[in-house]
């Protein structure tokens, strides 16, 4: 079939997909990537052992970060902090904000316990949170917000009740696991991710921009596309792909 120069219809397209050649490690780099970024360190393992290729930090870096997701998610930050020192000793020192953060979830998790870890609070407060919090506003201004947890009797129920919230843990653990793949050199997306963000673009410009027709994929994960019009002998709108 031909196609004209605002137009590609499905059996070009096809054929221009077949001719686009990708690497078999190229691909394997990819599933590596995207297992190491979301913590599935048994299914790298076992697809290390499919492939024989090397990933590119030690496998065992994975578990680290997951034991370190659940030490932070059950409120046990001493525990996080001792589990990062182990992984990289450096990586709090040089993220200042990271370990403020930290030292803010264990003022909360203090608060959760109740009224009796209020001296506790404070103390923690006077001698972690405050000398740092003196030099930089930001931080001050962060301090001063959880401080404020102490001010209510219900503090679950108060304006700033969503310091104490799961979403705050997750929060914490999204940005300390982002700090840990940056100091490994690693994307804090997976790689698969910025592919697909890459393909949208592209396929928006050939659209919005130049006026192409063609066989746009309309859902990632059902393999759908949304066919060019006037093509009787295409396959129908939002077909699955061959």
């Amino acid at each position: 079939m031909e196609s004209s120069d605002s137009m590609i219809d499905w059996e070009d397209w096809k054929d221009l997909l077949v001719k686009q050649k990708t690497q078999r490690r190229t691909m394997d780099e990819i599933v590596m990537n995207y297992f190491i970024v979301n913590g599935f360190k048994e299914v790298a393992e076992a697809f290390v052992k499919d492939t024989g290729m090397k990933p590119g930090v030690p496998l065992d870096s994975i578990q680290n970060r997951m034991e370190i997701r659940k030490a932070i998610l059950e409120g046990d930050i001493p525990k996080a902090i001792d589990k990062i020192n182990e992984l990289n000793p450096k990586l709090l020192a040089n993220q200042e904000k990271i370990y403020f953060m930290l030292q803010q979830q264990r003022i909360i998790e203090l608060i959760r316990q109740g009224p009796e870890k209020i001296d506790e609070c404070l103390k923690f407060a006077r001698t972690e949170l405050a000398p740092k919090a003196a030099k930089n506003d930001e931080l001050l201004a962060e301090m001063e917000k959880v401080m404020a947890l102490l001010l209510f009797s219900d503090p679950v129920n108060s304006s700033v009740g969503d310091l104490l919230s799961n979403e705050r843990k997750e929060k914490v653990v999204v940005a300390l696991n982002d700090a840990v793949l940056t100091s490994q050199c690693q994307s804090k997306d997976p790689e698969l991710l910025h592919l697909l963000r890459k393909l949208t673009y592209q396929q928006n410009e050939l659209k919005e921009r130049l006026g192409i027709d063609f066989p746009e994929i309309t859902n990632f994960k059902a393999a759908t596309f949304k066919l060019p019009e006037a093509k009787s002998s295409s396959p129908s709108t939002d077909s699955k792909s061959e």
